[in-house]
């Protein structure tokens, strides 16, 4: 007897085929194949002052500027209140990835550890750990180039 297959499976299976047919029949040239793997397009960031632009401070849609520093067109309480920010971050994923790294068990809100074998849970938190150093060391970089730009802009506004 015959079990009836599940309505998500028979979504994916139907994905999966869209997918392949559109990628086999797609009028784009395939992307280019480097060393690390596929090079795909970045998507298309909008320019400074154009509407609707809603990214904070110092990100990327808010332009690369010709010195090369992103914070240089920030007055200096713009800084200081990226500092801030920045400083709270890392003390907030500090605090997350000791918690993590105590009990990651407790930490699991989305229950990826639970039901899985004791070698693939210690392959998620050792991920979940290296992520969220990754981020720190990340943000860190960026608190630094912030405290560059204060250092450079200390005339004031």
């Amino acid at each position: 007897m015959l079990k009836p297959i599940p309505t998500f499976l028979m979504m994916l299976t139907a994905m999966s085929l869209v997918l392949s047919f559109r990628t086999t029949h797609a009028s784009e040239p395939e992307p280019a194949v480097l060393a690390g793997g596929p090079k795909f397009r970045r998507p298309q960031l909008k320019k400074p002052g154009s509407s609707g632009s809603t990214a904070s401070q110092g990100s990327v849609a808010q332009g690369k500027n010709t010195s090369g520093q992103p914070y240089s067109n920030q007055t200096r309480q713009q800084l200081e209140k990226s500092k801030r920010s920045y400083e709270e971050l890392i003390r907030e994923h500090e605090q997350k990835l000791n918690d993590y790294r105590k009990d990651p068990f407790s930490q699991d809100n989305k229950g990826l550890l639970k039901d899985q074998p004791p070698e693939i849970q210690k392959k998620i938190i050792e991920g979940r750990v290296r992520e969220l150093e990754r981020q720190i060391e990340k943000q860190k970089s960026e608190l630094k180039i912030v405290d560059e730009a204060l250092r450079t802009h200390a005339g004031g506004d």
